[in-house]
């Protein structure tokens, strides 16, 4: 357990250099201006949640070995370019998959973060529960594989945790004619937008293939800002109103549910 906290703290030093950094970069070229104060609230969970799911991967790994089970992939052997690239395509994929099981399985929770009406780096995450699935869906499949070491795979956690920082911020800064390659704050935005015609595409974190290849891919107008929200859900960033909303959701839910079977039983 200690070296697991150990492992936490380390996480959390690379998304504490980062999140400041973005936040620096949002005031000084925004797309849409917020104040300090209003970033502040979910800079806990930004530096916090992504710490806990890169420190899970390396202890996870060590943890199969010893329980003989062994890594059903070895890349151990690869250069270290072809291994980045390899576990860089890997991640893109899972986290795309992640996604798009938040919203079909997790919209309780992952509505927290998309209710936010003022997006920025320090929303990226707006709820500990999001790091369920992620853990599940990305960081299980890669403590399986044999790295030769958590090096590789702490680097590309670090880069995805801050390219989800840059998606999330509302830069005057873009990829223009690159973005067929790369996902910007712009493409991600769409993904946010309160207008139905936006709801369930650009699923991606890095490359925007994946939405292209499964057909979730919005074409970009340069001059689309959309408002960001969910409607019935407040974007509030009390702690107490962020943490309780899920499962105010699932009750609602189930409550309607359970209407439903009575007054079924009853026709």
């Amino acid at each position: 357990m200690t070296e697991f906290l150990k492992a936490i703290g380390w996480a959390m030093v690379p998304m504490a250099i980062l999140l400041p950094l973005c936040i620096g970069v949002e005031m000084a070229w925004p797309r849409t201006r917020y104040s300090l104060r209003e970033r502040l609230p979910g800079a806990c969970y930004v530096i916090i949640v992504p710490a806990l799911i890169a420190a899970l991967s390396w202890p996870l790994h060590q943890a199969w070995t010893m329980l003989g089970f062994g890594s059903p992939v070895d890349v151990s052997g690869l250069p270290v370019v072809a291994k980045f690239m390899l576990l860089f395509l890997l991640f893109d994929f899972l986290r795309y998959w992640e996604h798009r099981f938040e919203h079909r399985f997790w919209w309780p929770v992952h509505a927290v973060h998309h209710a936010q009406d003022e997006l920025h780096a320090a929303n990226s995450y707006a709820h500990p529960l999001q790091a369920m699935p992620e853990i599940l869906i990305v960081t299980i499949p890669v403590s399986l594989i044999e790295t030769g070491g958590p090096i590789v795979p702490n680097i590309l956690w670090t880069l995805f945790a801050f390219q989800n920082l840059v998606i999330h911020s509302p830069l005057r800064l873009h990829a223009g004619r690159w973005r067929m390659l790369y996902i910007d704050s712009h493409f991600h935005r769409i993904h946010h937008s309160v207008e139905e015609r936006h709801w369930h595409h650009n699923f991606g974190f890095v490359l925007p293939f994946w939405d292209h290849l499964f057909g979730t891919a919005h074409a970009i107008d340069e001059r689309e800002w959309p408002a960001t929200g969910v409607p019935g859900v407040p974007s509030s960033l009390d702690a107490r109103t962020l943490l309780v909303q899920p499962f105010r959701d699932w009750a609602r839910r189930h409550k309607r549910a359970s209407a439903e079977q009575w007054d079924s039983a009853l026709e």
